[in-house]
């Protein structure tokens, strides 16, 4: 059998290996890295725990004090309910509390308009509201609290109407009406944008009608302080305020009217008590 001779000078396939020191070496490197691996992990693992524990559960970041301004105290008592059943949720640490939560339980209070919440570390809860202003007294379910944007605020006592100086508002039809709620009905928008108005510009004109009615028509009338019913009809009645105060400043008849019809373009007809009419 013949074989080539190319095989014979074929050099052997020789694979060089380090030193066993070397190799040793490279294993004690590789062991040493994988150690100091270890030990910035197990550092940064306590790191971090001790950070979360001194964050979120150390007295560091207790709530101290909560800063409520320009509300009323009826508002803010239910307010600081509020916030005081949020922080024992919370374990009464400002960087656990979620705010956003917080912002809309607190939004949810009937006398809540608008509602912003921050904090101001590490101790201080700072809690801003838009507070809803009555402008009139609707007669529900029993007095409640109304304001311009028809949103009932809240029941009122009887013997406490008096102190705000607010008119009463009869004729709602739907009397079950909770606090929070908008109240729905033709012609309401009307009246409470003029109580609103009156209330800031005219306090003498806003003082002398006692109440406003929707009848079921869904026309607005008003009674002044001395009796007199004023028939604003269909009319938006902030459109008649300027000639009702002109008329009632202008003609001293008027205070012995019993009605003052304004539903007239440019007129005021009215009757006296005693049946005469103009």
């Amino acid at each position: 059998m013949l074989r080539s001779s190319r095989s014979k000078n074929r050099p052997l396939c020789h694979v060089a290996r380090d030193p066993f020191r070397v190799r040793v070496g490279r294993v004690l490197h590789r062991f040493l890295l994988l150690q100091i691996l270890l030990i910035f992990a197990s550092a940064g693992f306590f790191a971090a725990r001790y950070l979360y524990r001194f964050v979120f559960e150390s007295d560091y970041f207790a709530v101290r004090e909560v800063q409520i301004g320009n509300v009323s105290e009826t508002l803010e008592r239910e307010a600081r309910r509020w916030i005081r059943a949020r922080l024992e949720e919370t374990g009464n640490n400002l960087c656990r509390l979620d705010t956003a939560q917080l912002r809309a339980e607190l939004a949810a209070i009937p006398r809540a308009k608008r509602v912003e919440v921050s904090r101001t570390l590490p101790n201080t809860l700072i809690v801003q509201f838009v507070e809803r202003r009555p402008v009139i007294v609707a007669n529900l379910n029993g007095p409640c609290l109304v304001d311009e944007d028809g949103v009932v605020i809240g029941a009122i006592k009887p013997q406490a109407i008096r102190n705000l100086n607010l008119p009463l508002l009869t004729g709602i039809r739907n009397q079950a009406c909770p606090p929070g709620d908008p109240i729905d009905q033709a012609g309401l928008d009307g009246v409470l944008q003029t109580a609103g108005f009156l209330l800031r510009t005219d306090p003498k004109l806003h003082r002398q009608i006692v109440e406003w009615n929707l009848n079921n028509r869904d026309e607005v009338t008003a009674t002044l302080s001395s009796g007199a019913e004023v028939r604003f009809g269909n009319l938006h009645p902030l459109t008649q305020m300027r000639k009702l105060s002109a008329a009632l400043q202008l003609r001293d008849e008027l205070k012995e009217a019993s009605t003052i019809d304004l539903r007239m373009r440019d007129q005021v007809v009215y009757t006296l008590k005693g049946g005469e009419s103009s």
